[in-house]
């Protein structure tokens, strides 16, 4: 039996009922829980399992979160008039075995040519994070954020993830790991 075999039919069920068990949380329009819809991500699909890659001398797992893009109108934050529209990504990622969304990294990008760093650390750094927090206060979302100087943008990066289904994503994980 392959690998692929062995994590459909030792942990994907157990952990099926898990994140069944833990349900959605809807955050401004991305719904965390929810499963990754392309093709790629199915039963037949090159996504299916979070794994890792072959190498030369054995098989390396993923060691930092992949991440996935969602299209950014998935999620929609009004920041201060004066910071102008900024243009974002959102990248999701998805627990390892059951493939339901965690973790999300919104990326907004405000240019620096129109905008002084000031201002958009003042107005902009920490306004989404606080908005989430908000609106999710007892502790199952966790949110921050941070500040990337580019030399033509500034970037403000807000991290969201679901505790209970990153526990989830890495209890799949540790049990793929003791597969390989």
């Amino acid at each position: 039996m392959g690998l692929i075999e062995r994590i459909a039919a030792d942990i994907l069920p157990a952990a099926e009922r898990r994140v069944a068990a833990l349900g959605e949380i809807d955050v401004m329009g991305v719904r965390f829980g929810a499963r990754a819809t392309a093709r790629a991500f199915g039963p037949d699909g090159e996504f299916r399992f979070e794994l890792g890659r072959p190498t030369r001398v054995g098989f390396e797992t993923f060691k930092a979160p992949v991440f996935f893009p969602l299209p950014p109108e998935r999620l929609v934050f009004e920041y201060p008039k004066q910071l102008q529209t900024p243009w974002h990504n959102l990248n999701a990622h998805y627990t390892p075995v059951t493939r339901r969304l965690d973790l999300l990294e919104v990326w907004d990008y405000f240019s620096s040519v129109r905008l002084r760093e000031a201002d958009v650390r003042k107005l902009a750094l920490g306004a989404l994070a606080d908005e989430i927090a908000r609106r999710f206060p007892g502790g199952r979302i966790a949110v921050s954020s941070r500040f990337v100087r580019y030399t033509e943008q500034y970037v403000v990066v807000t991290r969201v993830e679901a505790r209970d289904l990153a526990a989830a994503g890495a209890a799949e994980a540790k049990a793929v790991a003791s597969l390989i």
